[in-house]
């Protein structure tokens, strides 16, 4: 497993390893997704495509899958993606999850800087990602890390269908 990028905290959870998700990850990956209902449910084929493209690429879209280790455990796991468009690149937060037994933490907060850390280290400026309206919980931490909303997407969820807030980080 690579290690690309621990975020510096003053807390105990510096001990968290930040890396790049191998397809021997795919199951913690699912079996944390599977009990976070707020997340996007994606499939185990989905994971692996993921991670067989070369590089996680797929056209015009790179994907990082990065996973949170605390004493060889996964116990989160961010999906970020960069579309090469016209006009430069863009990058998108498509997926973060915790482990229910780590949640209220500080484990999306280490995994949200390893995202922000892998788009600044790319050259991107900003971020984009989606929330559930009612998820409280991901737009407080997305607000304690300088994303702010651009728009609403009405019933853009589904299951049960709800509103999603499109929010965006940019770099200072």
């Amino acid at each position: 497993m690579q290690r690309i990028v621990t975020p510096s905290m003053n807390t105990a959870m510096n001990q968290i390893q930040i890396a790049t998700a191998t397809f021997e990850d795919v199951e913690e990956i699912l079996t944390i997704q599977n009990t976070s209902p707020e997340s996007a449910q994606w499939s185990r084929s989905t994971y692996t495509d993921m991670l067989s493209a070369c590089g996680g690429k797929e056209n015009s879209i790179s994907r990082t899958v990065l996973c949170a280790r605390l004493h060889e455990r996964i116990i989160g796991f961010a999906v970020v993606s960069s579309l090469r468009v016209s006009d430069g690149t863009k990058c998108e937060l498509e997926n973060l999850a915790v482990a229910a037994d780590h949640r209220r933490s500080g484990v999306g907060t280490v995994l949200l800087k390893a995202v922000i850390e892998l788009c600044k280290q790319s050259g991107e400026a900003c971020i984009n990602t989606e929330v559930r309206a009612s998820n409280a919980a991901a737009l407080y931490l997305y607000k304690k890390n300088k994303f702010v909303p651009l728009a609403m997407r009405k019933a853009y969820y589904k299951h049960p269908e709800e509103d999603a807030i499109v929010l965006q980080w940019t770099s200072d």
